[in-house]
């Protein structure tokens, strides 16, 4: 993994990696709901945080009618399993 993506990611975004690699897809909503600690947060904020994965060449977005998808690419994988494996013994 590489230091320049570390450099770039905050906790937000570190949270929807893992959830992610655990769910294999996401929601535009479900990743509302999930920054926002259970209610939704703005789709502003969402869109931000999604963005920036994107631009890192992390997560993909999918479209099905309405319904935004979200998924990892390969090196979003491969940085989802380090950082959980990272996180796993805290």
């Amino acid at each position: 993994m590489g230091e320049d993506i570390l450099v770039e990611l905050k906790g937000p975004h570190i949270v929807v990696l893992i959830a992610l690699l655990k769910a294999k897809v996401l929601t535009h909503y479900e990743v509302r709901t999930l920054l926002g600690k259970g209610q939704p947060t703005s789709t502003r904020y969402s869109n931000s945080v999604l963005l920036k994965l994107m631009e890192l060449g992390l997560v993909e977005e999918i479209r099905k009618k309405r319904v935004r998808l979200f998924i990892l690419t390969e090196r979003g994988r491969e940085v989802a399993r380090a950082l959980a494996e990272a996180f796993s013994g805290l």
